[in-house]
This record gives C-alpha cells, structure tokens and sequence, in this order.
C-alpha cells in the first residue's frame, strides 16, 4: 500500500469516528428504570388549640419520571382519621391521583388534585360524585385550590 493511499485511508477514518453519532431522543419511555429521575416531597399541616394539637395532614409523595405514589394521612382530634396511599401522575406541577384509604372501618377511593407551588402544596376541594366508585370532583375545572400545606423534610427511613 503506497504512503499517498494509507494516508487518504486514515484521514477518512479519522473524519468518521469524529462524527456526531445520532442518539436516540431521550424519555422516559426509552429509559431504563434506575436512570429515571426520583423525587420525595413531604407535606405536613398541625392545627394546635391552646398548646394541644388538635388536626394533623400528612402527604408524602415519590415522584418517577410521571408517575406519582405516596400516602396522605388526615388526623382530625375528634373525628375519624384517614390514612392511605396515593397512585397518579404528574404533568408539569400538577398531580392527579387515587387516594385509596380507611376511614370508619371502611375503605374508599377518591380523586386528589394537587399543585406543588414552590414549597407549597397546593389542593383541589369541591362537591364529590361518585363514578364506579371512586368519589370524583363532580367540576374538576371549577374546582379552586382552596387547601395548602407546607413542605416539610420527610422523616429518615
């Protein structure tokens, strides 16, 4: 091989390894799941009356790529609590879920709205409808985010 052909045959191959390589586009979709980003939130709400806590809300959300679970805990002092878990999704800041949890002996489904807002988490509240039975809000679009609650640190595991 004569020097003037090794040397067009280097530069050609010098001139392809330094191509941009075509990556495929990059989501969640195509991502494998340990590489998909995770974040926890934690919300926490104490009513006190003369020192005395009296009501207590609890959100703990793990947000993956779009997807959200957590649980959400209502601790009223003289009524009946609420405690379960969270399952939905989140698009931009916005989170709609099933809260599937026990109160009085008995387990319902309902649609939560949430907004997280800076450190602020932020809850949808209307009338309810009952639709196969998880209890919707009957005009979601209406439906102002009249209940906040602030971020807190989530406890240590």
């Amino acid at each position: 091989m004569n020097i003037a052909r090794l040397s067009a045959l280097l530069t050609f191959a010098a001139l392809i390894s330094c191509q941009k390589k075509q990556q495929p586009e990059t989501t969640t979709e195509n991502m494998p799941a340990e590489t998909i980003a995770t974040h926890t939130y934690c919300y926490a709400r104490v009513s006190r009356n003369m020192d005395a806590v009296t009501d207590s809300l609890y959100i703990h959300l793990e947000v993956k790529g779009d997807s959200v679970t957590g649980e959400m805990n209502w601790l009223p002092a003289e009524k009946d609590k609420m405690t379960g878990t969270l399952a939905g999704t989140i698009d931009e800041n916005a989170v709609k879920a099933i809260y599937t949890y026990s109160a009085e002996g008995q387990t319902a489904k309902e649609e939560k709205l949430f907004k997280i807002d800076g450190d602020t988490l932020r809850i949808k509240n209307g009338e309810l409808e009952e639709h196969n039975g998880v209890w919707i809000l009957k005009n979601a679009d209406a439906a102002p985010y009249n209940e906040s609650v602030r971020r807190v640190n989530c406890p240590e595991k």
